[in-house]
């Protein structure tokens, strides 16, 4: 897809966001949101263009039905809400994230870090931490290993009941019958996009969207918090917690915390729907994206502020500036998506035959491991490859280069003294963080002959690591502090 195919997608869900107004089973669509320019974001737009036009939905598999059905019987009920705050705390509820089930051995927020032990600690706000379940283990059976680790947290259920189930079911398709006839004189792409939401697929993924805003509103009833924060990086989830949160409690702060990169074309995280979808501040993760987004137009007059990131932890590895030298070591930094690995894969097959007295360490994402997939099967490695096992810090320790695409752990390397490299594909848009810097950027094994031979060309710069300095500023919480005083100065917040 390029860069002229992207807009038309993002004005066209744009348009159909404004149409609904401020109907939240239209709104509760994840593909209308559109996040990031990023490939692996944009391969659900495919059936759009006509080069395209053979898309077909991938029916669930027997193991996936047979797990949805065993949690929509028995994985319904939420725990206990706290309730040793006193009168004079005030309330916050965090809602973050769980990926991995190994977070429930873990004192520390994934997203959020240990911002809600620094308030609890530190302050009179007193938090509460809602955790969205991206696993394939039931709720239950995580909420029941946070407690045997006694880690305070709540896992939202993985289904509201049968009842509300079906109520949630019942009116999305009466709400998208009702929008369907409602709406006009729609484009191709607006009209594909209108048909495309009834696919049972796309309607699962809307009514997995309501739950969340469903059990966020219970508990805002129950809890009745002042403020509530969530990771903001343009999903649909995210409108329909702050939705929700003020259906519950109409008074109200809402956060977002943009808590990880933002690329080039970043969309959803930008635009204004309806004002209940929309947060009343924007916490950002450093200097660089705060800058971005404090002045941006189309969020509406939102102020934003640093929070900072569990990212922004202060890195002691000293490295010398590379000159040429005749044995390198480059570090390999695939996200965790399958078809990133393919990418980076074949790229590091390529460069250890073009470069044997090099060595080329491939680092794995922690949510993918690279012995389970099926093109790396039975094949023989060179022995200039290496498959790290070691820890991240020790990996940029002895490495000179890193090579990366749209991860945030280049943001590191580089503060490591790691002079980064993009990988570049023909034809695609282009998913670099540091699209706005002077970073070598290659597309083959060799554009990367061609710059080894320049040593002028690999020394590091200094602009590039102030950047990345300032990208992730270390987590403060007296941030968040600041801004509640604004909004409840006669609780005089410490």
């Amino acid at each position: 897809m390029n860069l002229q195919e992207y807009k038309k997608i993002c004005s066209a869900c744009d348009r159909i966001l404004n149409l609904a107004s401020n109907n939240d089973e239209i709104v509760a669509f994840p593909i209308l949101h559109v996040i990031r320019e990023h490939p692996e974001y944009l391969k659900m737009y495919d059936f759009i263009f006509p080069k395209s036009r053979n898309f077909k939905s991938k029916p669930f598999k027997l193991f996936r039905k047979l797990k949805f059905f065993s949690n929509f019987l028995f994985d319904s009920k939420i725990q206990k809400i706290p309730n040793y705050f006193d009168d004079e705390s005030i309330k916050l509820i965090i809602v973050s994230h769980i990926h991995n089930p190994l977070q429930c051995i873990n004192s520390n927020d994934a997203s959020f870090g240990m911002l809600h032990n620094d308030l609890i600690e530190s302050s009179n706000v007193k938090p509460i931490i809602l955790l969205i379940n991206h696993t394939n283990i039931s709720s239950k059976k995580l909420q029941k290993n946070f407690n045997n680790n006694q880690i305070d947290r709540i896992v939202i259920p993985k289904s509201s009941g049968i009842l509300n189930e079906l109520g949630f079911l019942l009116k999305t398709l009466l709400s998208l019958k009702r929008f369907s006839k409602s709406v006009k004189n729609l484009n191709s792409i607006e009209s594909s996009l209108v048909g495309i939401i009834s696919n049972p697929r796309q309607l699962f993924q809307s009514l997995s969207i309501l739950r969340i805003g469903f059990f966020v509103e219970i508990l805002v009833k129950q809890y009745m918090p002042k403020f509530i924060i969530t990771t903001y990086e343009g999903y649909a989830s995210e409108r329909l917690i702050f939705s929700s949160a003020r259906s519950g409690n109409n008074k109200i702060v809402c956060f977002g915390y943009q808590h990880s990169i933002l690329n080039k074309h970043h969309h959803s995280l930008t635009r204004n729907i309806h004002k209940k979808y929309n947060p009343d501040y924007i916490f950002c993760c450093g200097d660089v994206t705060n800058n971005i987004l404090k002045d941006y137009s189309a969020l509406d007059g939102v102020k934003t502020a640093v929070l900072g990131s569990p990212n922004g932890v202060p890195i002691n590895i000293k490295k010398d500036i590379v000159e040429h030298k005749n044995f390198l070591t480059f570090l390999f930094l695939p996200e965790g998506i399958q078809s990133e690995y393919e990418i980076f894969f074949n790229f590091i097959i390529e460069c250890a035959a073009k470069f044997p007295n090099h060595n080329f360490v491939w680092r794995s994402h922690p949510s993918l491991h690279l012995e389970s997939l099926s093109f790396f099967m039975n094949i023989q490695l060179p022995s200039n490859v290496i498959i790290s096992k070691e820890t991240f810090d020790d990996d940029l320790k002895y490495s000179s280069f890193a090579i990366y695409r749209g991860t945030t752990a280049i943001i590191r390397a580089v503060r490591a003294n790691l002079i980064p490299i993009y990988l570049k594909i023909k034809g695609e848009i282009g998913i670099d963080i540091l699209h706005s810097l002077n970073v070598i950027r290659v597309s083959s094994s060799s554009d990367l002959q061609f710059i080894l031979k320049d040593s002028k060309s690999i020394n590091n710069s200094e602009k590039n690591l102030k950047f990345c300095q300032e990208y992730f500023k270390p987590l403060d919480y007296r941030s968040i502090i600041h801004v509640i005083n604004q909004y409840d100065a006669p609780k005089n917040v410490k």
